[in-house]
């Protein structure tokens, strides 16, 4: 976040350039709570029932826990996969040397995914870190006897639960 007093607007999400997708998240996340009070303002000051269903559904989705643990996580996983993107896109590289570098982007990442105790741990500080920021608890969704959309994950704590999932 210490680039923030620099950036003044949030990014597009480019389809095509990874590199700008990990920016646009890096930003969006940095922005997070601005984001928050700029929809919290268009609620206030609003009369159209189009843009006042359409900012509380932006709002419910961006002050969910799992939108921001999801964020958090693909921002920091995305970061692996932008570095190799920036090595890719030289004029110098080889193809030996690029299939080096993806092989050690894709042991980065196993690595990461078989120490997920540790990774996690990391992971879910920072999402509960940015959630206090915005006024969200860190929760667990609802469980019931069937469900359909999801599996119900056994879990006691939010940080379980989401560890699991």
């Amino acid at each position: 976040m210490p680039d923030q007093p620099q950036r003044r607007k949030l990014k597009e999400l480019c389809r095509t350039r990874w590199v700008q997708h990990h920016d646009a998240f890096e930003v969006f996340l940095d922005f997070l709570p601005a984001t928050i009070d700029a929809i919290e303002n268009i609620l206030e000051n609003e009369s159209r029932p189009d843009s006042l269903t359409d900012a509380n559904g932006i709002l419910s989705a961006i002050t969910s826990f799992p939108f921001i643990i999801a964020l958090v996580i693909a921002l920091r996983c995305l970061a692996y996969i932008k570095s190799l993107s920036i090595v890719l896109q030289g004029r110098e590289l080889d193809s030996e040397e690029a299939l080096k570098n993806v092989r050690h982007v894709k042991d980065t990442l196993q690595n990461k995914r078989d120490s997920v105790d540790n990774f996690h741990g990391c992971l879910y500080e920072e999402a509960v870190a940015v959630a206090k920021a915005v006024g969200v608890d860190p929760s667990i969704p609802r469980r019931c006897g069937r469900q359909t959309q999801r599996n119900n994950i056994p879990a006691d704590t939010p940080e379980t639960y989401y560890k699991r999932v």
